[in-house]
């Protein structure tokens, strides 16, 4: 992110001391970003569901791993970048007098707290979304359960020959 990038918009605290300014201005470009990247795994997730149950590639449950641990990073980050405007807004007495401001801290946390949950769920429907296409092609066909990939053999299932054999 360059200093162009912020300067560009006009900062929304005019008659505010510059460091107040410059922090929101800051913290305005970071909920921008963070927006972008939560609308790119949304789509991202949404182009997995369009993939018809048992119509998935070899490596659609390596590639959808990957992507949920990338998700969870951003989840991660949003968290810490929530607890950072909460403290500022709380223990900040610079802030604090923006209270009534109509570009104040809360709108800010509003909108991360948003983004925050939208990740969230996006999580969740792409893990839902494994299991489905997991379970969907068949167990035995699932490459995490195929027998050569797992240190234990398969179990045979018991017939009755084998129960009259022990009795």
């Amino acid at each position: 992110m360059g200093f162009d990038k912020i300067s560009a918009k006009s900062l929304p605290l005019e008659k505010e001391k510059f460091t107040v300014r410059v922090m929101y201005s800051l913290l305005q470009q970071k909920i921008d970003d963070y927006g972008e990247i939560v609308q790119r795994i949304e789509r991202k997730t949404i182009g997995f569901e369009e993939i018809p149950i048992g119509r998935t590639s070899p490596q659609f449950l390596e590639e959808t791993f990957h992507f949920k641990k990338e998700i969870q990073k951003i989840i991660s980050n949003l968290w810490h970048f929530n607890q950072i405007l909460h403290n500022l807004k709380e223990n900040s007495d610079i802030f604090k007098k923006f209270d009534n401001h109509p570009h104040n801290l809360e709108i800010l946390q509003a909108e991360s707290d948003y983004m925050f949950e939208t990740a969230k769920n996006t999580r969740e429907s792409l893990i839902s979304l494994i299991e489905l296409q997991a379970w969907g092609v068949g167990v035995e066909n699932a490459p995490v359960f195929r027998p050569g990939m797992n240190r234990t053999p398969p179990v045979k299932p018991i017939s009755l020959n084998t129960i009259n054999c022990l009795t």
